[in-house]
């Protein structure tokens, strides 16, 4: 039969390393980044052709690229319909309130057929 051991209560000894940095570790290390200098051997671009074609790496692929750009606008339009037929239903339901129609009275949906018409097509998505 296993034990299950429950995480919050579980008892882990740390190793020693992880408990901070001594002093002299600390001047160690400090000593042999003196020594080698690693903040002097960049490997960036250096002639302005290839930092051209490094300034569009993230354009290229990743979060910045064309596809990913092209689907966010097409979120956030879609977005913006949800938010402006949200908009629509609560001014109608607002409305139905303030004229004391309660629930079950069928409320006249036909309002909303041109509203969001107008609303989600005004912009034409793809």
């Amino acid at each position: 039969m296993s034990r299950s051991i429950n995480p919050l209560k579980a008892k882990f000894r740390r190793p020693k390393w992880s408990a901070g940095w001594t002093a002299e570790r600390r001047a160690r290390l400090a000593l042999r980044n003196r020594a080698h200098k690693p903040w002097t051997s960049s490997t960036g671009p250096k002639t302005a052709r290839g930092k051209a074609i490094s300034a569009v790496n993230a354009r290229t692929h990743g979060t910045r690229s064309a596809s990913v750009v092209a689907e966010l606008r097409r979120l956030r339009e879609l977005l913006r319909g949800c938010r402006r037929t949200s908009d629509l239903v609560n001014a109608y339901v607002r409305d139905a309130n303030r004229r004391g129609v309660r629930e079950g009275q069928g409320l006249a949906l036909s309002f909303f057929d041109d509203s969001i018409e107008k609303s989600t097509h005004s912009r034409k998505l793809e």
